[in-house]
């Protein structure tokens, strides 16, 4: 990661492109959480055994009082902890365990092999993942989450900086369009999507530019 920063850093190749690193936030206090129609402000959460957002069976929702007093955040991290430390004391034999368990999606290593009941990983779920995020691969579940486990790591990201705004036609657009997609680079494994943006005097324009689909030899 050091060289990735001296090329950041490098005015030669780069100029005020450093600027540009601002620290990347996980979370921000000023935010709002909401469920149930309960509001609470993001560090003003309470935590378990409170049951903050009505989930519990004598509130009228569907989780036993026993996770209410644990929390969401005991069970994902019962269920999912143990492969990170063992990737992180030895990654081979680390990897080589989760493998074992490739073919399931978290939710269903959490079903199938924890036995957790359903309401119950659906509330983990709603806690602390995105709608459909129990549905991804436990393998690539785990592995997403290997980077942020070490600790001792300050992470940035690129601060959202335009270039001088200037007005485009449509015309503009469509020949701007053309020419960065003569310069989109391919190869034969990988085809996707790539976005490129454009802008504007009044709105950020983006537009979607399919990669070429290579013709492979006979």
């Amino acid at each position: 990661m050091k060289r990735l920063f001296d090329l950041f850093n490098c005015e030669a190749l780069n100029p005020g492109l450093a600027s540009d690193l601002v620290p990347y936030i996980f979370n921000d206090p000023n935010t709002f959480r909401l469920y149930n129609g309960t509001r609470y402000k993001q560090d003003k959460v309470p935590v378990a055994p409170v049951d903050a957002f009505k989930y519990s069976i004598r509130a009228g929702g569907n989780v036993e009082q026993d996770f209410i007093n644990g929390g969401y955040q005991k069970v994902y991290d019962e269920a999912m902890s143990g492969f990170i430390k063992d990737i992180l004391n030895d990654p081979e034999a680390g990897i080589r365990k989760l493998m074992r368990f490739d073919q399931y999606s978290v939710r269903g290593y959490m079903a199938d092999c924890l036995k957790l009941p359903g309401p119950i990983i659906d509330w983990c779920e709603t806690m602390n993942r995105s709608t459909g995020g129990y549905d991804l691969s436990l393998t690539q579940t785990v592995l997403n989450m290997l980077p942020f486990s070490g600790g001792g790591v300050d992470w940035y990201r690129l601060k959202y900086s335009p270039p001088t705004y200037l007005p485009l036609s449509v015309s503009d657009v469509f020949a701007e369009v053309a020419r960065r997609c003569s310069r989109l680079p391919w190869n034969s494994i990988s085809v996707g999507w790539r976005r490129q943006t454009l802008f504007s005097s009044a709105k950020l324009l983006p537009v979607y530019v399919q990669k070429p689909t290579p013709k492979l030899s006979s």
